[in-house]
């Protein structure tokens, strides 16, 4: 149900939520002071500023949230699209083309070669050696573990 959701906008929308069910909270609470008139000014600046920090704290714990829990898959997705320029792609072509670019997305970091020589033939003086290649390999994308 929640798949076809921009989950950085669920976050702003809970964040916001959570920000105005703070801030009724908290005039709820201060109903009485703020019906008699005592302190109005005190009890305007309380106001605001819990209210700013409460804003600034659950609108920025929402980014920050979203950027932990976003979709590096859609990412791709939006380029193969851009790529053909068209929203109409058929969705096979778009997962076919996103596994080719996932598989041709590793590269090495690091690289180790070692060569053996295991015999020496006088005759036709030719060596016989053995090849060992190891590779430490890295994914471009960094949406999967190697």
């Amino acid at each position: 149900m929640l798949r076809g959701i921009n989950r950085f906008l669920l976050f702003i929308a809970s964040g916001f939520l959570l920000y105005c069910s703070a801030s009724g909270l908290i005039i709820w609470m201060r109903w009485s002071s703020i019906t008699s008139h005592r302190g109005e000014f005190l009890d305007g600046l309380t106001t605001n500023i819990v209210a700013d920090l409460l804003f600034f704290g659950f609108v920025g714990a929402a980014g920050v949230l979203a950027q932990f829990y976003a979709d590096r898959g859609d990412v791709l997705r939006q380029r193969l699209r851009r790529v053909f320029m068209s929203k109409k792609v058929n969705l096979s072509l778009i997962e076919y083309f996103e596994d080719v670019v996932r598989l041709n997305s590793v590269f090495a970091e690091e690289a180790r070669h070692e060569i053996t020589i295991l015999e020496f033939n006088k005759e036709f003086r030719a060596y016989r050696a053995e090849f060992k290649n190891t590779y430490s390999l890295r994914n471009a994308l960094g949406d999967v573990e190697i």
